[in-house]
């Protein structure tokens, strides 16, 4: 079927956090959290619509076909065959990476990140009383890249035991090759570093990148993944966490079944499943209409916008802004754009210190919904003239 991403669906007033609760202006349109404001796919609504319907929602077990679904997925879209590779089914993405803390480091030991990250990367290491060992992406040419010479040198950290990939990444859109998780991969493996990698936003990669599963080339290693990102399903809470290595299998179960985060919901796992095994025509037709975006957004900027400058994404539907030449602090850009411009976005320090001056702007909307943003924006922009 044909769906239209550009008919606009109000959700304010649906108790929805991206349009409820923005924080400052509640007249901004809204373009910070990471949820799209488009319908899920047609046989996704069918498939909850019938589970409710019957109107028992008791306690229920994890069908055959959610691993099924889960593989099947994976070798079609990413051209991975998971083989037998356990697939851990849980609530979603950020608890796999708090388990994942839990599990495979004690209190004082390090942990491999690289920020600028999404903000619960850092969190989930520090609020368990481990350390940050920050790899931080070097902006070069308008493009991040991994520093090896120094995550080789964290890695040999005997103090580091764990390091967690965004992959693609968020907020910076790069979506690393083959050879970068490879070695990735190599250097983890060759230091007793466990990677446990979020590819939560795999499915969003643009013409000239192809997303490489961590677990396709690196067998100690875990990968989560889910279909919230990219069918929009993000309150029904279901993920899955896949792995080869029976040992980190049965730790991170360990762990997991402790704040009972491996209990699914019922209409999200059916969700889950129908998603991935019906997805296909609904993300090909939404990869379009993001590509279009970027193109828009990216032309806009350039002629009006000339001081914010885009970092071209290769993948995700999160943007990446470079406001630094504004001469504002983090504070002044966040008045500029939720106040002067109204539009919501998030400030790029929530991503690390390696983000200041910097915004990430979510372009999971409607066409007309972006253009009358980069208008409002456009107008408070010119009064700095």
């Amino acid at each position: 079927m044909e769906y239209n991403f550009n008919e606009i669906i109000r959700r304010i007033g649906t108790d929805s956090v991206k349009w409820d609760t923005i924080p400052g202006n509640p007249d901004a349109i809204a373009m910070w959290v990471a949820d799209m404001d488009f319908r899920c796919p047609k046989p996704v609504i069918d498939k909850v619509m019938e589970k409710a319907a019957f109107g028992i929602y008791a306690y229920n077990i994890v069908p055959p076909s959610f691993r099924a679904s889960t593989a099947g997925w994976q070798l079609r879209r990413h051209g991975w065959d998971i083989g037998d590779a356990q697939v851990i089914p849980m609530s979603s993405v950020v608890p796999a990476l708090y388990t994942a803390v839990a599990a495979f480091t004690e209190p004082g030991d390090k942990v491999i990140l690289q920020r600028p990250v999404y903000g619960p990367f850092t969190a989930c290491i520090e609020s368990q009383g481990r350390q940050v060992s920050n790899n931080a992406l070097r902006l070069e040419k308008g493009r991040y890249e991994i520093d090896f010479e120094d995550l080789e040198e964290r890695a040999k950290d005997p103090g580091t035991k764990l390091m967690l990939l965004c992959s693609p990444h968020n907020p910076v859109g790069r979506v690393f090759t083959r050879q970068e998780v490879e070695r990735i991969g190599r250097i983890c493996e060759e230091n007793n570093v466990i990677l446990f990698a979020d590819e939560i936003h795999a499915d969003f990669v643009y013409p000239g990148a192809v997303h490489t599963p961590a677990g396709m080339v690196c067998e100690k290693c875990m990968v989560a993944v889910a279909p919230s990102k990219t069918f929009n399903l993000a309150s029904m809470k279901c993920a899955s966490v896949i792995t080869q290595d029976k040992e980190l299998a049965e730790k991170f179960k360990k762990v997991l079944a402790l704040s009972h985060a491996d209990n699914l919901n019922m209409l999200g796992m059916y969700a889950y499943i129908a998603a991935y095994e019906q997805g296909d025509e609904y993300i090909d037709q939404l990869l379009v209409h993001l590509q279009g975006n970027i193109a828009y957004l990216a032309a806009y900027l350039k002629e009006h916008l000339p001081k914010i400058h885009l970092i071209q994404p290769e993948g995700t539907y999160l943007m990446w802004l470079d406001c630094r030449e504004l001469g504002k602090t983090q504070q002044e850009l966040t008045q500029f754009f939720t106040w002067d411009a109204g539009v919501a976005m998030n400030e790029g320090n929530w991503f690390g210190p390696e983000g200041e001056g910097f915004v990430r702007m979510n372009l999971a909307c409607p066409r007309p919904t972006l253009e009358e943003a980069l208008r409002r924006i456009r107008k408070a922009y010119e009064t700095l003239l």
